[in-house]
C-alpha cells in the first residue's frame, strides 16, 4: 500500500493513520537545494528552500540507492511528505559556526500506524 500525505497535512489514505511530526520534534531549519539534473557539465539544483527538521551530526555507514556503502556524517529527520531527492544539497546549522553543506546519500522512510511518520535524510 502506498504511503502518501497531501499538502494540506491530511492523510491521503486515512486507514494508514499517518501523522505529521509535532512542531517540537522539528526545532531546526536546514536549507535544501533539490537536485534537478546531472550531466557531463555538472549537477543543476533548484533554488534554496527552508525545511524544518531535526538535524544531528553522527558518523555511520549507510547504503546508497545503488547498494554502495558510504559514511554518512549527519542526518536530518523531516516530515514524511517532504520531497528531498537523493543527490540534493543540504546546509545544516545555517548561520552558525558549524554551518556546512552536504549531499543527500540516502533517504529512509519510517511509518507505523498511529505514530508520526517521518523520513531520515542521510548526508555525506
Amino acid at each position: 500500500m502506498l504511503d502518501v500525505i497531501v499538502a494540506s497535512g491530511q492523510p491521503l489514505y486515512p486507514e494508514l493513520n499517518v501523522q505529521r511530526l509535532e512542531s517540537w520534534m522539528t526545532p531546526h531549519v536546514v536549507w535544501v537545494r533539490d537536485l534537478l539534473s546531472r550531466g557531463g557539465m555538472g549537477s543543476q539544483y533548484l533554488a534554496r528552500r527552508d525545511v524544518r527538521g531535526f538535524a544531528s551530526d553522527e558518523q555511520k555507514v549507510v547504503k546508497t540507492a545503488t547498494g554502495v556503502e558510504v559514511i554518512s556524517s549527519g542526518a536530518v529527520t523531516v516530515d514524511f511528505d517532504e520531497q528531498i531527492p537523493i543527490g540534493s544539497l543540504v546546509t545544516v546549522w545555517p548561520g552558525t559556526p558549524g554551518q556546512r553543506d552536504a549531499q543527500v546519500v540516502a533517504v529512509s522512510r519510517h511509518h507505523a500506524p498511529g505514530w508520526p511518520a517521518f523520513q531520515t535524510i542521510s548526508l555525506s
